[in-house]
């Protein structure tokens, strides 16, 4: 395995994960984005938030695009045989979790309280 340089599908097993992962990824996305579309709300972060989406990928999982990105990063770089990558993606989801999650957390807190604390309480952040 390369630890620095890509090494594109250096073994039949990695590239199948791979695709798998990214796939998975477009799917999420795709499916996180019409639920968004679907309640009228926005998927840009600089966008006020008008309805809470509960359906969809949301039943599973608060953050079904942050966790599709995570799945997309590990998927190139499981691709590309980038060790380095891979070692660093706790790093890289808790920069996400607590640069971005915890405050879009504490607006919709304040935008939906009692609705949103109910939501929080039954739908994990990430799985």
């Amino acid at each position: 395995m390369n630890w620095v340089a890509p090494t594109p599908f250096a073994r039949p097993a990695a590239s199948v994960i791979a695709v798998l992962f990214v796939a998975a990824s477009f799917v999420m996305i795709r499916a996180a984005l019409y639920e968004l579309r679907r309640h009228g709300t926005s998927f840009l972060p600089t966008q006020a938030t008008t309805a809470l989406v509960r359906s969809g990928p949301y039943r599973f999982t608060r953050n079904p695009m942050y966790l599709a990105f995570a799945l997309a990063y590990l998927g190139i770089a499981i691709a590309f045989s980038l060790l380095w990558a891979i070692v660093l993606l706790p790093a890289v989801l808790a920069a996400i979790q607590w640069s971005v999650i915890v405050r879009e957390e504490d607006y919709l807190e304040r935008k939906f309280r009692e609705q949103y604390r109910v939501y929080k309480a039954g739908v994990r952040r990430w799985l």
